[in-house]
């Protein structure tokens, strides 16, 4: 049948696919052999199918050969199901145990999503119980989201609804729309609407797929055929009066261990919502974690739930997924494939999607609104992007393509590795300036460091330290390659030696200004007046870097001049009988940091 929906494990050993058929599959990739087929689960086709592998405190601590698998499953007549996959003993294959969730009265699920457990998060790591709350690697989050709200739900240890979250305001998910406000209806049994979805079913199929796997690579391929929507008259007959108007577009959820500002290199579990042009962050808070609670009785505490952050989008979303601890990135309706980061929510990158053919589904709801006329079919391409591993996986009509995302020391390190170093110090500084300097959660001020004109290494960013040693690489073998004075003596022409000298000055004045820019842009004034000054006196064009310096003085780029160096910037100024270069200096700096 036709696949409509998957999702790989973390480890990329299994892929979890929805059929068209109701059927849902859970694959060995490296074998391309079939673990488990159930078929009798679902009537209609599947939307959405999510991995979310439990918590090692669900199977006496430890994983073993029994290794469980946890799933959920949501079809399009809005049953949802909790799967729980158990490896045989003796054969390869696994046993299936379900639990039903929801039976489909409550109305149709429009997005669904499942948090990673958190032990997957720490990667073997040891938790830190300073930074997380025991809870946290107990129990399994998922999201579920009707036509006006969402919901988040625990489904380990036990199934419970933790929050309604209500739909953002209409004006925010469509600008267009001029609306009157209408009072919020109280939804909270997510008994809403009768919708009619156009999902792919047997009879009446959205899209078409095909599925191929081989021993060398596991290919998907699908095809978008055509689109069919139905509403009965008993639905009409049964939607309720006076209800306010449907949100038009539909929602996307994504759940994510990302860092949020100011909470250091802790994780904190992040529901991310794309409703049309607005996108919400969701933050799950657990309980401070004290000393008391290492001998409790294994009492699970529920996180409390508020908005961590929101902000709006160019045109309505239509995919959405977390990529990494602080990057996410969303599809728009025009077409438009944005990285951002989620920490100081800054774009990092945008892509032209308009030549990739996306598989992608249609939702009709029920309700006949004359505002949203024109927006009774709702796109959605939930499916269609899944990460795993900082690689973007997008199920297309060809086939699924593979999207490998560098982060930005990786980029910087493969224009380091090509010999161009003044692009990779240039991406450096763009790095700094749209994400380390302005995140709050910072240990030094601005104005700390240039009053002391040094710092100590413990209030430097793993960032700031890895930047650090880039420009001392740069700087260490651009003198190391640079013109010899020794040369001049050996030129015997006049014309060659003053060439030769204006060489050697010029490479120097650039690479003068290219130290003095970036510590000035990075605010490491300890590296300007340490290791490089010595770089430069000891290569014998201490002179040539303190002129650069003179110019970023008079320019107010350069406040403070360290001791040492205004000593040697005076005597400079003396041989070349401009000591009135020195007062005029002293009148751009702050003279109140000088020692």
């Amino acid at each position: 049948g036709s696949v409509t929906s998957i999702d790989l494990s973390p480890n990329g050993d299994y892929l979890l696919a929805g059929y068209g058929t109701g059927k849902i599959i859970l694959w060995d990739i490296i074998k391309g052999s079939i673990l488990n087929s159930t078929l009798d689960l679902h009537s209609s086709s599947i939307s959405s199918v999510r991995l979310n592998a439990l918590p090692l405190t669900a199977m006496g601590g430890r994983q073993s050969e029994n290794k469980e698998i946890g799933a959920v499953s949501v079809d399009a007549n809005g049953i949802v199901n909790k799967l729980t996959f158990t490896k045989g003993r003796l054969w390869s294959t696994y046993s299936l145990e379900t639990e039903l969730l929801l039976d489909g009265t409550a109305g149709q699920i429009l997005a669904m999503d499942s948090l990673p457990s958190f032990d997957e998060e720490l990667g073997g790591k040891s938790m830190d119980s300073t930074d997380y709350h025991p809870s946290m690697s107990k129990i399994v989050l998922i999201a579920l989201s009707s036509s006006r709200s969402s919901f988040t739900i625990s489904v380990v240890p036990k199934v419970n609804v933790l929050h309604r979250w209500a739909g953002p305001a209409l004006n925010r998910i469509d600008p267009s729309i001029e609306i009157q406000d209408v009072e919020e209806e109280d939804d909270k049994s997510m008994a809403s609407s009768n919708y009619a979805s156009s999902y792919v079913s047997g009879y009446a199929s959205s899209y078409a797929s095909s599925y191929a796997t081989s021993y060398a690579s596991t290919n998907y391929a699908s095809t978008y055929i055509s689109t069919s929507t139905y509403q009965t008259t008993e639905n009409r007959k049964k939607e309720p009066q006076n209800r306010g108007p449907e949100l038009p577009f539909l929602p996307i959820l994504s759940w994510g261990w990302a860092l949020v500002s100011g909470g250091g290199h802790a994780v904190s579990p992040i529901l991310a919502r794309a409703w049309g042009c607005s996108l919400q962050f969701l933050r799950a808070s657990f309980p401070p974690s004290d000393e008391s609670d290492e001998g409790d009785d294994g009492e699970i505490h529920n996180p409390a739930f508020g908005l961590h952050d929101e902000f709006d989008a160019s045109s309505p979303v239509v995919a959405l997924n977390w990529l990494g601890k602080r990057s996410l990135v969303y599809l728009t309706m025009s077409n438009e494939f944005t990285l951002i980061d989620t920490v100081i929510m800054t774009m990092q990158e945008r892509l032209d999607f308009s030549g990739i053919k996306l598989v992608y589904a249609e939702f009709a709801l029920s309700s006949t609104n004359s505002q949203l006329s024109g927006a009774d079919a709702r796109t959605t391409f939930m499916n269609s992007i899944r990460s795993n591993d900082n690689r973007l996986l997008i199920l297309c009509q060809e086939g699924i393509k593979q999207i490998t995302v560098m982060g930005m020391r990786e980029q910087i390190k493969s224009l380091e590795d090509g010999g161009q170093w003044l692009e990779a110090l240039a991406l450096a500084l763009d790095h700094y300036e749209s994400s380390i300097s302005s995140q709050e959660d910072r240990r030094r001020s601005p104005t700390s460091m240039r009053h002391s004109g040094a710092m100590a290494s413990s209030s430097l960013t793993e960032d700031e330290i890895w930047m650090a040693e880039l420009l001392m690489r740069y700087l260490t073998l651009a003198i190391d390659n640079a013109p010899e004075s020794s040369q001049l003596e050996m030129s015997y022409a006049s014309g060659k030696a003053s060439s030769q000298m204006n060489f050697a000055q010029s490479h120097f004045e650039m690479l003068s200004g290219v130290c003095i820019e970036f510590c000035v842009v990075t605010r490491r004034l300890d590296l300007l007046f340490g290791p490089i000054f010595r770089c430069f006196y000891e290569a014998r064009f201490i002179n040539v870097f303190l002129d650069v310096m003179e110019t970023y003085v008079l320019n107010d780029k350069l406040t403070y001049i360290a001791p040492e160096a205004m000593v040697m910037f005076v005597a400079h100024c003396r041989d070349m009988k401009e000591l009135s270069m020195v007062e005029r200096c002293l009148l751009h700096m702050d003279c109140s940091l000088m020692d």
